[in-house]
């Protein structure tokens, strides 16, 4: 889409190829304070959170993955441990580029200090995959809206992809 406003492409064709891009939009979120999650979803009325599925999940030290696409969230898949939740998701997104992505472009934000993510062994990885595949890579302090809302030293990612599954 950036390529295409940089090559003077008119708006009715970018706004095509972003209605084409959108539906394969896959955000990936972790959460690294269960607690906090489920105050905020209780919050706003969800009641998909319950007190003891949060309460198992603290202390088997399991991490939902949570996938947003199309409006929808859900956990996707479930880790043991924050750091590895995280591992998982850039393996995942490892994985999907290497599958062919619908767009040139993955996009990841942390709520905490971006260093933390950027000496993880699989963001390294990732970044010399998308180098190598013409692909372009950020990674940017989470919104402060979006912070409020998943809270301290979550991570987020996302990326076009075809249909597929968050087990690696």
């Amino acid at each position: 889409i950036l390529q295409g406003i940089e090559r003077g492409i008119g708006v009715a064709a970018l706004r095509q190829r972003v209605a084409e891009v959108a539906p394969t939009v896959h955000c990936y979120v972790v959460p690294s304070q269960l607690d906090f999650i489920a105050t905020r979803a209780r919050a706003r009325g969800d009641q998909s959170a319950g007190t003891l599925a949060i309460a198992a999940a603290k202390l088997l030290g399991v991490v939902p993955i949570i996938l947003a696409k199309q409006g929808d969230t859900a956990p996707s898949v479930r880790v043991r441990g924050v750091e590895k939740a995280r591992e998982h998701v850039l393996n995942l997104a490892l994985r999907e580029l290497r599958n062919g992505l619908k767009s040139k472009f993955i996009s990841a934000s942390f709520s905490g200090d971006l260093d933390i993510i950027e000496s993880m062994p699989a963001w390294a990885k990732l970044v010399l995959a998308c180098g190598a595949a013409n692909v372009s890579l950020s990674l940017k302090p989470m919104s402060p809206t979006n912070s409020i809302n998943v809270g301290p030293d979550a991570f987020s990612l996302g990326f076009a992809a075809a249909e597929h599954s968050a087990d690696l």
